[in-house]
């Protein structure tokens, strides 16, 4: 089920996935991800910085350092370095 906390999470065959990074400044900031998320019928996702401050568990740390994914759609603010972002971009299906 997207936006569930267990192991079973699988961001590399999600359709839709959000994502935040550092930007949201505060751990609590987080549950709006997940709230998004379960109204989109999507995954969610973190940076490694988030992920090592265990504000996400760090199977839903996504990147160069977690997982490398392929939705249809991605929703997030800069999460990332902008030339992961754009690689991931460029072999999106269209």
């Amino acid at each position: 089920m997207p936006g569930c906390d267990s192991a079973n999470v699988n961001l590399a065959s999600a359709d839709v996935v959000g994502a935040e990074g550092l930007g949201l400044r505060w751990a609590e900031k987080f549950q709006m991800v997940r709230q998004r998320a379960a109204v989109l019928r999507a995954e969610y996702g973190c940076s490694g910085p988030l992920a090592q401050k265990d504000w996400v568990t760090s199977v839903r740390q996504i990147g160069h350092t977690g997982k490398i994914m392929r939705p249809k759609l991605s929703i997030s603010r800069p999460a990332f370095p902008a030339r992961s972002c754009i690689g991931a971009a460029s072999r999106a299906p269209t």
